[in-house]
């Protein structure tokens, strides 16, 4: 938490400490950064979970414009699923959402869109003279990336189902 760290107040009582070490932004500041970097593509997003506990957002956003049949009567649709928190040092996450609107067994699925995997901002001292700035940037470029990659990841997705699985090998 650093020298001094900060007590989080609710009600007046304790709640938790939040570290003055790391910038923080708050929920607006993290989905105003989303909504400017989709631009005009980002207008047909629709909510599809949305869950705040403690500081915590995790949000799922869906968009029609994402949709696709994989197969005959199996239709998807696809957006970003967004976690991010106030306390700690967890960092912000960006993931594809890909959900699943016809299926029997109501599966939702979340994939990596990057090839290495980061799909994540990484938080910044306090200090740093750029750091806000910096993190909302951060925030702008894993939205464009993951809301890029949608498309390629629905074609793969439809692919996929195409294929057969080679089931007694993968038993081994």
């Amino acid at each position: 938490f650093g020298l001094a760290p900060s007590l989080v107040l609710r009600n007046g009582r304790f709640f938790t400490f939040r570290s003055t070490r790391l910038v923080g932004l708050t929920h607006f500041e993290l989905l105003s950064a989303v909504a400017e970097a989709l631009g005009t593509s980002g207008r047909g997003l629709t909510v599809s979970k949305i869950d705040q506990t403690d500081g915590h957002l995790e949000l799922d956003l869906a968009s029609v414009e994402k949709t696709r049949e994989i197969r005959v009567g199996d239709v998807v649709t696809a957006g970003l699923h967004i976690e991010h928190s106030l306390y700690g040092n967890v960092a912000t996450q960006i993931h594809a959402y890909i959900y699943r609107l016809v299926c029997k067994n109501g599966m939702t699925r979340r994939e990596c869109s990057s090839v290495d995997g980061i799909v994540r901002t990484r938080k910044l001292p306090a200090g740093h003279p750029r750091a806000k700035e910096l993190l909302l940037d951060q925030i702008g470029r894993l939205t464009v990336q993951t809301w890029d990659k949608l498309e390629q990841q629905l074609d793969e997705l439809r692919s996929a189902s195409e294929r057969r699985a080679d089931v007694p090998h993968l038993l081994r």
